[in-house]
């Protein structure tokens, strides 16, 4: 599964970090873009790129492994947090003839 093998590249150190970009829809004329890093795991409300530099987490959603009764456990919590300015490099829409071909 990609799981396995995103989560094997991180474990090996092949990689630093592990996001999920997607496109949020808000309405049919505006999506936002969204960032999510999976990998990894960092303290609650704390957010570090792969320098060490942390800052606190706003509107974001945080996932913590835990153990309950010896069995393993996700805890889910809301958190807001600010959204970040966007590189012009990247392109959230795709070329019509790659959606037509």
């Amino acid at each position: 599964a990609i799981a396995d093998d995103v989560f094997s590249l991180f474990v090996s150190e092949e990689v630093d970090k592990v996001e999920l970009l997607y496109t949020k829809f808000v309405s049919l004329v505006k999506s936002d873009p969204i960032i999510h890093t999976l990998l990894p795991l960092s303290p609650k409300g704390e957010i570090c790129d792969i320098n060490g530099n942390c800052v606190d987490a706003a509107e974001d959603e945080l996932f913590r492994l835990t153990t309950k009764e010896g069995k393993l456990t996700v805890e889910r919590e809301a958190v807001r947090s600010k959204t970040i300015d966007f590189s012009p490099i990247l392109q959230f829409e795709q070329d019509p003839v790659q959606i037509l071909d």
